[in-house]
């Protein structure tokens, strides 16, 4: 992954990767590759991707189980298409969504 010329591709590649080992992965693994996109979606100017990981890494922190964890890696797969600054209200529907995720 790394040397990829596209953000967005290295980006979904990292949270690509970690969908993968998250069945299987303890915790520290979790935090650590969870801590390593939110570091390349800041380096990337991927506002959006590095709030969600933000709090990903709030929930594995807090314990939150494997299937939490899944939709804050699909949300942030989904927000990788939106590089750039996000205004306040924009940062708070991407966690509106991940909230309503999370209550079904």
């Amino acid at each position: 992954m790394m040397g990829c010329n596209n953000p967005v591709d290295e980006i979904r590649g990292h949270i690509d990767a970690l969908v993968e080992r998250l069945p299987r992965a303890a915790p520290v693994q979790i935090a650590e590759g969870v801590e390593a996109i939110r570091r390349l979606a800041r380096e990337s100017g991927f506002d959006a991707v590095e709030v969600l990981a933000r709090q990903c890494e709030s929930a594995v922190g807090a314990g939150r189980d494997r299937a939490a964890i899944r939709v804050y890696l699909d949300a942030m797969h989904d927000a990788a298409f939106v590089p750039g600054l996000l205004s306040a209200f924009a940062a708070e529907a991407w966690l509106a969504s991940v909230a309503t995720r999370l209550a079904n």
